[in-house]
């Protein structure tokens, strides 16, 4: 059966793990360090070393993009990712050009779970070592294990997230997307329009953020929400580029999320590329192309990490 899933690009792994506290953490790991550009939509973000990836920046290669739960302490997963490569001989801390590089985002799920106890630094290592080439799972999985979506009037409203992926293919460009879904908004299917997760009424049914608006002006409950995407393609862009696949991804986020991007969402979008790929013609149209079927990957990662959902 062909990988449907981010994994199927080729030249990378996807490992996870979660703790019973109700968290996790998701690792993209590259056979080889990966040209990787990150863009920040949403108005909270917690980040790690994202502004390497820059238009300016150096050492843009990356041997890892991580994801993880415990907001700003999920970050410290970044410590066990980081160590599992230096014990493995896949990065060196006596070669510059080998040094562990990473980068990551957390999001916000102790509405769910209590990390009082979770050693973050043991989780990041986990999921490294269960990493696989094979198909990614959907659902409730690494850091979507805690995420929730449609927290509008609060938690107990909510519908819960995950974790999903999809791959397209055009010729010989593949693009994979994973997305971990843990928004403020809500999710719909943009081939009906239909919403598959959100705000929920009493009856179990959906409601729209337009109906719920003024409401919404009136809560004081603090939420902090987050959708990281992780994009990746075979195809060899220049590192500039791999910045307008995000926004282009993005577009994507936006047309099954919504309301996307709020103020307190940390939406941040990741683009790498495995190189595996050469064209010779335009990069203009290639990298018009491969935005397009990250777009449209995006939805599909979206709609499946939330798709299993069941009411509370």
């Amino acid at each position: 059966m062909r990988n449907s899933t981010i994994t199927g690009v080729g030249g990378l792994r996807v490992g996870t793990a979660e703790d019973k506290a109700g968290t996790g953490c998701t690792v993209v790991i590259f056979d080889k360090p990966a040209p990787v550009y990150a863009k920040t939509f949403g108005g909270w973000p917690g980040t790690f070393d994202t502004e390497s990836t820059g238009p300016d920046m150096t050492f843009v290669r990356k041997k890892a993009i991580f994801v993880a739960g415990g907001d700003i302490l999920g970050l410290t997963c970044a410590s066990g990712i980081m160590k599992y490569f230096v014990e493995r001989e896949e990065s060196s801390l006596k070669k510059p050009d080998m040094l562990p590089f990473i980068v990551g985002a957390d999001i916000y799920d102790q509405d769910v779970a209590d990390i009082s106890g979770v050693d973050f630094e043991e989780l990041g290592y986990r999921a490294c070592v269960s990493s696989s080439y094979g198909p990614c799972p959907n659902g409730r999985y690494g850091a979507g294990v805690g995420a929730t979506v449609g927290k509008l009037l609060g938690i107990e409203n909510s519908s819960r997230g995950g974790m999903g992926s999809s791959l397209l293919r055009v010729g010989k460009v593949m693009v994979g997307t994973l997305a971990i879904v843990n928004a403020l908004g809500n999710i719909y299917n943009p081939k009906d329009g239909k919403m598959v997760a959100g705000v929920r009424k009493k009856d179990g049914s959906f409601e729209d953020f337009e109906k719920i608006a003024e409401n919404y002006l009136r809560s004081k409950t603090k939420q902090r929400s987050t959708t990281i995407l992780v994009v990746v393609t075979n195809v060899k862009l220049p590192h500039e580029s791999l910045g307008r696949v995000c926004t282009m991804a993005f577009s994507g986020l936006a047309r099954c999320i919504f309301p996307v991007g709020m103020t307190h969402d940390g939406d941040t979008v990741f683009s790498a590329s495995t190189e595996r790929v050469s064209y010779s013609g335009s990069w203009e149209r290639i990298v018009d192309l491969v935005g397009m079927l990250a777009s449209k990957s995006a939805v599909l990662s979206v709609i499946n990490a939330v798709k299993q959902d069941v009411k509370k």
